[in-house]
């Protein structure tokens, strides 16, 4: 990785802008980016995934991969039952996924409970951390960031009661009983895909 500023679209002319201080993906420092020629940045939604139904860890210390809803397939992402996402398409793509921590009807005690996202089974930035020192209580938690995704690549998510801690607590989905209302998802991904094209024609 080279240390000088990132140059889009590269040429020897000087640059039309900056666009500011930019990172290759998580664990690589921010760089100032100059633009070389007018861009147009995009995001567009990759794939959309979530679970409306309770995940819970079975002890304390024991992962729970999470799911993410039934199987689905777009151009770019492929989604497992078992809440596998498989990269079809190389390039750019930012992440981002909600969790509805909380634990329900529990006898009382401190639980700690943390997620992570894992690609090719390996951690992903930090874990997200939430304690829980009350029953029927819940909070939302999220994690984001962008990395460029090679073919093959997997991205899962996990969930642990950790081991200082009750033996209580997960993901909790909401099922309104008012007609007409969605269902509130336990836990929920979106994967959008950032592409720069010059606006020179």
């Amino acid at each position: 990785m080279p240390t000088e500023n990132f140059k889009l679209l590269g040429s020897e002319e000087a640059p039309v802008s900056s666009l500011g201080n930019m990172t290759q993906g998580l664990g690589f420092p921010l760089r100032p980016v100059e633009a070389f020629a007018p861009l147009d940045i995009i995001t567009v939604e990759a794939i959309r995934a979530f679970s409306i139904v309770d995940q819970e860890p079975t002890g304390l210390g024991v992962a729970l991969q999470v799911i993410l809803g039934a199987p689905q397939t777009t151009d770019t992402w492929d989604l497992s039952a078992a809440g596998a996402v498989t990269c079809l398409v190389e390039d750019e793509y930012v992440v981002t996924v909600k969790f509805q921590v909380g634990r329900r009807g529990s006898s009382g005690g401190l639980a700690q409970i943390y997620a992570r996202v894992l690609i090719n089974g390996i951690q992903e930035g930090a874990s997200v951390h939430v304690i829980l020192d009350s029953p029927d209580f819940e909070i939302p938690a999220f994690f984001s960031g962008d990395r460029h995704f090679l073919v093959g690549d997997i991205l899962t998510i996990e969930i642990v009661r950790d081991t200082d801690g009750a033996d209580e607590g997960g993901l909790q989905a909401g099922n309104p009983s008012v007609a007409g209302w969605n269902d509130s998802p336990s836990v929920s991904l979106l994967l959008e895909r950032t592409t720069v094209s010059s606006l020179v024609v």
